[in-house]
């Protein structure tokens, strides 16, 4: 967690780059900037690429396996559809 006392889980979650430990450090005018694009609408700034390939699910699942964390075909792999997914962009709308 390097003292940011998140688990693993959450701060392999990013944002243009940025794990949640990073957004809550960060001075306010700095993180203005990082959202303004997204606040204007514009996603091409921070996409994160094509969406996961079934294989590297498959190798993942396999890891949580021997990590001992949730393996089944139904947990959430919410990176098998791209950053900019309408998905996402309505789920980060509530």
């Amino acid at each position: 967690c390097h003292g940011k006392r998140l688990k693993p889980e959450a701060l392999s979650v990013t944002f243009a780059g940025v794990d949640i430990g990073a957004f809550m450090q960060m001075p306010l005018d700095q993180l203005a900037a990082l959202l303004e694009p997204i606040a204007q609408g514009d996603f091409r700034a921070h996409a994160a690429g094509a969406a996961t390939d079934k294989e590297a699910t498959r190798r993942d699942r396999a890891e949580r396996a021997a990590s001992g964390r949730a393996v089944h075909a139904v947990s959430p792999d919410v990176r098998r559809t791209s950053a900019r997914s309408e998905e996402k962009r309505l789920a980060a709308q509530r």
